[in-house]
């Protein structure tokens, strides 16, 4: 069979098994109960209703987290927006965040086939990947969780392993602009799970030069070429999501959650039952409408992490030291990190690296550790080559997993139903330091009020950004707007701005503002901060500047010191 055949052959079936992973969230009609589902189906929907009404880039929405929320700069870009633009399709929310799973699981065991592909053959990475799509991890983060954007950066981590194999082994371009895309998307879809990759990138690339570099004095020569190029992909990707990375960087101190030092929420390190205990628990005490949440590492997964060990060890006695470093060298080294990283032990770094404290729950480290059992699978039956071997790992890896390919509590919601919500369901530390939970203050139909003065409201007009009232005041009146106060708005009374009062304590974290006697205009704006607006000047330059790169490429190579580039 020519090899085109074959590989076509083996992403179909991938398709399939892509198809069976979620199956059961297109056979149910309605939402199934998970954790986060919610809010990666809410915010979408609200993102169209806003795209429609003609507010793009989306930046402020009314109707989240009861009198609206900086959204737009907040939201997980990627996963938002892709599920978004389905909703102006298809007119379903539920629908349209089920195809965007979907091409989660889809793209991302595509990507990592043809990670795996570069080092086995076809067969042994097919069933690699199918050891990677059925992980209990996967299959957590879809049924229990609903992690649409964790679990679509999964797509991503593949690539960037593909985009530096391709740039320090094959000497390519491409490479590299590949390498800066996908830092660029994987920022996008979830900005922690960048620092989730760098556990399995840096070794991987530390692998490559090893690999390609037998001399020493040749590997130190080039490696500050290597390490310059990367780091400018690396930088030019953050900079191309400036518009929102810095934002998001620099404005959350306004939240509880930037007032805290350590985000590391206590008692979610794994233990051993979470590696070797192979349960799928239908409910928990504090789990009853959802699945139980139980982290499973996987057993399996976790006993080809152990045999590899004592397999490495054993080459190591055996030939006192290891002349070559493969493949599996670089997996078992990977996921002993990660392993690490999910344990107690590594507290002390949490503690020490706040930054590292961002990922919340040191599980979170399983996104990566899941692409590392299927390297070391793959590479043992490519040594062993025995049929029965492949037909009893296919087994241990998809009757397990079959049975818990399933969602609880499907429940049909009208449309109405995901275009308000009273409760902030990024969570409460994620209010502004200067409101209370948005669930305790009074649900408002109308937007604006008069609460002092006398006065009338002849007309309005109102949408996510804007509001325009034309008012006639007995007398100098004080009005509020039931928008909770985010840097950015601003109040006009006739064209002239006017001091917004967000401390009133009656109508805490709402924006108030005094009109003077008389017939008046008055205009609230949400407009860009000049660090919003230094973060989209700066995302266009970036993307100028790859593109001139791009253009200019042979150019470059030629007159630089990048020409081990081709």
């Amino acid at each position: 069979m020519k090899p085109v055949k074959i590989e076509l052959r083996y992403i179909l079936l991938i398709l399939i098994t892509s198809i069976i992973t979620v199956a059961d969230l297109f056979i149910n009609t309605g939402r199934s109960a998970n954790g986060d589902g919610l809010i990666h189906t809410i915010a979408p929907t609200l993102f169209a209703n806003a795209i429609s009404s003609g507010n793009f880039p989306v930046t402020w929405i009314d109707g989240f987290a009861n009198y609206g929320y900086p959204l737009g700069s907040i939201s997980q870009q990627l996963t938002t927006y892709l599920t978004s633009i389905l909703i102006i399709i298809s007119k379903n929310p539920i629908l349209s965040f089920n195809i965007c799973i979907f091409l989660g699981v889809l793209l991302s065991s595509i990507f990592f086939y043809y990670f795996l592909r570069i080092y086995f053959l076809p067969l042994y990475s097919f069933i690699g990947v199918l050891l990677f799509n059925f992980s209990p991890y996967r299959i957590l983060n879809i049924y229990q969780r609903g992690a649409l954007p964790e679990l679509f950066s999964g797509v991503f981590f593949p690539l960037l392993l593909i985009a530096v194999y391709y740039t320090i082994q094959k000497r390519k371009i491409y490479g590299f602009f590949l390498f800066v895309v996908t830092i660029s998307l994987l920022i996008l879809t979830h900005p922690f799970m960048l620092v989730v990759s760098m556990f399995l990138l840096v070794p991987y690339i530390l692998f490559l030069l090893y690999k390609r570099y037998k001399n020493l004095n040749e590997l130190l020569k080039e490696l500050f070429s290597y390490a310059l190029v990367l780091m400018l992909g690396a930088l030019l990707g953050i900079a191309i999501t400036s518009y929102y990375s810095l934002p998001l960087l620099f404005e959350i101190k306004y939240f509880y959650y930037g007032s805290a030092v350590n985000h590391l929420t206590p008692g979610n390190f794994l233990d051993t039952e979470n590696f070797f205990f192979y349960t799928y628990p239908y409910f928990t005490k504090l789990d009853i409408f959802g699945r139980g949440f139980f982290v499973n590492a996987g057993l399996i997964e976790s006993l080809l992490i152990l045999f590899s060990m004592f397999y490495f060890f054993f080459r190591f006695f055996r030939n006192k030291k290891l002349k070559k470093l493969s493949i599996l060298d670089f997996a078992i080294f990977t996921g002993l990190i990660y392993i690490f990283m999910t344990l107690e032990w590594s507290n002390v770094i949490y503690s020490h690296v706040s930054f590292l404290s961002n990922i919340q729950f040191p599980w979170r480290m399983l996104s990566g550790f899941i692409f590392i059992p299927p390297i070391i699978l793959a590479y043992f039956l490519s040594k062993l080559k025995s049929k029965l071997l492949l037909a009893i790992f296919v087994i241990l890896i998809c009757v397990p997993a079959f049975t818990q390919l399933y969602g609880k509590n499907y429940t049909k919601y009208e449309y109405n139903f995901y275009t308000f919500t009273e409760y902030n369901l990024n969570a409460v530390v994620m209010n502004t330091i200067w409101t209370g939970r948005s669930e305790d203050y009074p649900i408002k139909k109308q937007k604006w009020d008069i609460i002092e003065g006398k006065g009338r409201v002849l007309k309005s007009k109102i949408n996510n950004t804007y509001r325009r009232y034309q008012v006639e005041a007995e007398s100098r009146i004080r009005m509020v707007d039931y928008t909770f106060y985010f840097p950015g708005w601003k109040v006009y009374v006739d064209s002239k701005p006017v001091s917004i009062e967000f401390q009133n304590p009656n109508y805490r974290g709402a924006i108030t503002y005094l009109v003077p006697q008389g017939n008046h205009i008055i205009e609230i704006k949400y407009s860009d901060t000049k660090i919003r607006l230094i973060g989209k000047v700066l995302s266009i330059l970036s993307v100028i500047f790859l593109g001139i790169i791009f253009i200019m490429r042979k150019k470059i190579i030629k007159l630089s010191k990048f020409k081990f580039l081709t």
